[in-house]
């Protein structure tokens, strides 16, 4: 499954490393400053997600906002 970084590239990654990724930034939460802690909370809950074998089916998760769905003529 791939995710997206805050570099905005896509990394693929295992469960396993889902799951290694959300321990470590759990382990660097305190330290975090408190404006940015929002943020980690964030990526660490999809990371969990991303460890979960729901997330390969879960279509709203990986569907864009505003998406129509179905093929919409160009006008």
């Amino acid at each position: 499954m791939c995710h997206a970084l805050p570099t905005g590239e896509l990394q693929e990654m295992d469960p396993a490393s889902a799951r290694a990724y959300a321990a470590h930034l759990a382990d660097k939460l305190p330290q975090v400053e408190e404006g940015e802690q929002a943020g980690m909370l964030r990526a660490i809950r999809e990371l969990e997600f991303i460890a979960t074998p729901a997330a390969h089916f879960d279509m709203a998760f990986f569907t864009p906002r505003n998406y129509v769905p179905g093929w919409v003529p160009d006008p």
